[in-house]
């Protein structure tokens, strides 16, 4: 049985194309991953071929068989070499194109190249921005994948309780909420689109290691397995009276929802707890406040008000390196439009889908959390309903 309807494929192709004839544009050439599984609801060797206008054709290398059986695409043909694309397209009944789309924010240049040279006599521009816009709205279907994912980070969530202790390692925890996600059928991994963003699914950062900023684009990084993977977790004994961070991207029905919350075993400090209960307001705030219409920068100048009101400005979304940013789109990928941040003016739709993440960072640890929502006339809904209240933990 297919994952993705026939229905959801026809209208995200009929957007799509709907845009590129705006845009003057003849016809896209698709290969990433994400964006195949949205336009074609599946995952292979396989190159997309979307004109502006007619039935678009999915071309896979060797394993077309089980792309026939995993998807409800209508028009699907083997291909044994890249070269023979244009001939094929020929066959098919295409015209060459004179204006060809590439997602050029994630195609290498070698690739890129490739299709240059395939396509010669064409014009190559970027279809990316086109893309990404489409995605960030999300259909019912969609909402329901993120929601059923959502509902997979609760349990997740109400299991760490019942197996943090003190001396166990964040690698340990870590490794114990990654047992129990694939028991409930996570894959594994996570797609993000950013170059170089090479995360983990379970991030658990303790204490001080919270503060010890990465390579990732987000609030915490911390200091991992220097120096191939200096990220996430390390081998340091969780400890009493100090945070535990777990940032935990669930998903479901190829779609990702992402959360966090925070733990400790005994009790905080004053300003840990303050700044708590400052990331708990801001999520207060930005759930009456983007709705449908809202500018996002002007959503951020918001909570930047609220945070320096509450005197946390220094330790707000990181401290080493503080990101621009409070909230992100959230779907197949883990880094989706669109940003709420001071730069971005974009205006918020209705079933667009959003993490909200406040985060607060010390020199002795990190607190915060994070839920999915989706974007509606009156406000934020969220996917799921919880306790979001910090979680103390009595010893076992």
């Amino acid at each position: 049985m297919a994952v993705v309807p026939r229905s959801e494929l026809d209208a995200r192709l009929k957007l799509f194309q709907q845009e590129l004839c705006g845009e003057g544009i003849d016809a896209a050439i698709i290969v990433q991953h994400a964006d195949l599984f949205y336009f074609a609801g599946v995952v292979n060797r396989a190159w997309l071929f979307i004109p502006a206008s007619g039935e678009a054709a999915l071309m896979v290398f060797p394993g077309a068989d089980r792309v026939r059986e995993e998807s409800d695409f209508p028009r699907i043909f083997d291909i044994s070499r890249v070269d023979q694309l244009p001939d094929l397209l020929e066959q098919l009944g295409y015209n060459p194109p004179g204006v060809l789309g590439i997602e050029a924010d994630v195609v290498p240049m070698a690739l890129y190249e490739r299709i240059r040279r395939l396509f010669s006599s064409a014009r190559m521009t970027d279809v990316s921005s086109i893309i990404r816009r489409i995605r960030m709205v999300k259909s019912p279907w969609e909402i329901e994948q993120i929601r059923a994912a959502c509902r997979m980070g609760l349990a997740v969530f109400d299991y760490v309780p019942q197996i943090l202790c003190q001396q166990m390692t964040e690698l340990e925890l870590s490794g114990e909420i990654e047992r129990f996600a694939r028991k409930l059928g996570h894959p594994g991994h996570m797609r993000a689109r950013g170059f170089n963003q090479e995360l983990t699914y379970v991030l658990v950062l303790s204490g001080p290691e919270s503060a010890i900023p990465s390579f990732s684009s987000g609030p915490l990084g911390g200091r991992g397995l220097p120096p191939a993977f200096p990220h996430a977790s390390t081998h340091r004994l969780i400890g009493k009276n100090e945070p535990v961070i777990v940032d935990f991207s669930a998903w479901a029905g190829g779609y990702l929802a992402d959360m966090t919350r925070s733990y400790c075993i005994g009790s905080l400090p004053s300003h840990m707890e303050h700044a708590y209960d400052t990331a708990v307001a801001i999520q207060n705030l930005l759930r009456q406040e983007a709705r449908a219409g809202s500018v996002c920068s002007e959503l951020w100048t918001a909570v930047r008000q609220l945070v320096r009101t509450n005197g946390l400005c220094e330790h707000f979304m990181g401290m080493a390196r503080r990101v621009p940013f409070i909230a992100h789109g959230v779907g197949i990928e883990i880094d989706e439009f669109p940003v709420v941040g001071p730069k971005n003016d974009l205006v918020l739709q209705a079933n667009m889908v959003i993490a909200i993440e406040p985060k607060f960072v010390f020199p002795d640890g990190a607190v915060g959390l994070e839920n999915t929502f989706v974007v509606k006339d009156a406000g934020l809904i969220s996917l799921v309903e919880d306790n979001d209240a910090l979680c103390y933990i009595h010893e076992h």
